[in-house]
């Protein structure tokens, strides 16, 4: 979804030259089919590392599974973005960017307030980033908690279900696979942001707003969604631990700060490339269409 949010305007100038709604459908219908042997086949190398660090025995075929289910995923979940880009009319590529009717009150606009205006007006976005930090964080905050708490030993009562294992360093690499996916998802829909708001943000240079300025509010905006993620994620870890354990650690004191700074830090990090874009967009953006 987000690549089509990202190409609206692209898409709007193939649907102006003649593409057809087929035609754009079938495209955005394979580039989801590529990326889910691309998935497919990195997942598939990510499972044979796993199995040979941990010594499992796996058959092949079942491995083999990997690139199987990453390809049915990106192709059920590349079914509605293509049907939304092949119903995009050529006219979109005069109006992308255009500041809506409600406007911007520039008087009272600051730098927090602009960045939690744009994630609040787009709301199933902003709830899929924090969604994906919030399950990277808790998932840290649970294994850190334990580590300390337990020595390492997960156990208890979940969903009725008795949950036994010992922490080892392959769950650690789980998290940062996590923390790795959800800052890249970040960056995504930062960048994606921008380009929606290329005539906005030239209208607010127009008026005064500083490079160093549109660079601060668009950190602003990914520090919003780090630290309202990583909060997220504490509290659900919390919830996890005491739903295991029945009791909530000192250590948590130190656990959950550490874990919310970190989801902070790794929205930072993500969102540096979208503000240097978003920084180097010109006043003459807000009088052209391009």
């Amino acid at each position: 979804m987000l690549a089509v949010l990202g190409r609206t305007r692209e898409l709007g100038i193939l649907k102006a030259v003649g593409w057809r709604t087929r035609t754009v459908f079938r495209v955005m219908l394979g580039t989801a089919i590529l990326q889910g042997m691309l998935a497919g086949v990195l997942g598939l190398g990510l499972t044979a590392l796993a199995v040979k660090a941990m010594r499992m025995d796996v058959p092949v075929e079942r491995s083999g599974l990997a690139l199987l289910l990453g390809l049915v995923l990106y192709l059920s979940g590349g079914l509605y973005p293509a049907w939304r880009a092949a119903r995009l009319p050529p006219v979109t590529v005069m109006q992308l960017g255009e500041i809506s009717g409600r406007g911007l009150a520039l008087g009272s606009l600051s730098l927090w307030s602009y960045g939690l205006r744009h994630l609040l007006r787009r709301p199933v976005r902003t709830a899929m980033v924090l969604t994906a930090l919030a399950v990277s964080a808790a998932l840290a905050a649970l294994l850190l908690a334990v580590r300390s708490a337990t020595r390492g030993e997960l156990y208890g009562i979940l969903l009725g279900e008795y949950v036994y294992t010992h922490i080892r360093g392959f769950h650690y690499g789980m998290v940062g696979i996590g923390f790795l996916l959800s800052g890249l998802l970040i960056a995504e829909v930062m960048r994606a942001g921008v380009v929606e708001r290329r005539r906005e943000i030239g209208l607010l240079k127009a008026v005064g707003w500083r490079d160093g300025t549109v660079f601060q509010a668009i950190l602003r905006e990914a520090l919003l969604v780090g630290g309202a993620g990583g909060a997220l994620g504490v509290l659900g870890g919390a919830l996890a631990f005491w739903a295991l354990y029945r009791v909530l650690p000192p250590i948590w004191l130190a656990v959950g700060p550490v874990v919310a700074w970190l989801a902070i830090g790794i929205g930072i990090l993500a969102a540096v490339h979208p503000a240097i874009q978003a920084a180097r967009i010109p006043p003459a953006e807000v009088m052209r269409g391009e």
